[in-house]
């Protein structure tokens, strides 16, 4: 049986590489979603839209408790520098991506509070492939 799965993370940190990679490795029986309840939250705040935050925080607890699985894809900084770089990112300054991550970490304790558990994959070091198998492993 598929999976539902939330991939979540600030820009360059390797989202949608790892959803196309998990994609395949299910032979299309996961359901990815990039850019979930998290980043909704998040995003709202960073560009002050206005929005009713405790409706995303319930539907996220929801899913949450029906074995949806969420993940937090993280990188560090001088590795985003570089991948800013290759990539000539011209829709977003390097010096807000750090704000962006830390209203990311912010919400992701708000949600840890409320008792949804969002798992961590750091692509610092490891590949889209590596960092793809670990979380396919974990479903």
């Amino acid at each position: 049986m598929g999976k539902i799965i939330h991939i979540d993370g600030p820009d360059k940190t390797g989202k949608d590489s790892i959803r196309r990679d998990v994609v395949k490795k299910s032979k299309g029986t996961s359901l990815v979603y990039v850019r979930s309840f998290l980043s909704q939250i998040v995003y709202s705040r960073l560009y002050k839209r206005n929005i009713e935050e405790k409706w995303f925080f319930d539907e996220w607890k929801k899913a949450f408790t029906r074995g949806e699985k969420f993940y937090f894809i993280d990188c560090n900084f001088e590795n985003i520098k570089n991948r800013f770089l290759q990539h000539n990112e011209t829709d977003l300054d390097i010096k807000d991506w750090v704000e962006h991550r830390k209203v990311f970490y912010d919400v992701l304790q708000e949600a840890d509070r409320q008792g949804i558990q969002v798992q961590k994959i750091d692509t610092t070091t490891d590949t889209i492939k590596q960092s793809s198998q670990k979380l396919y492993e974990t479903l």
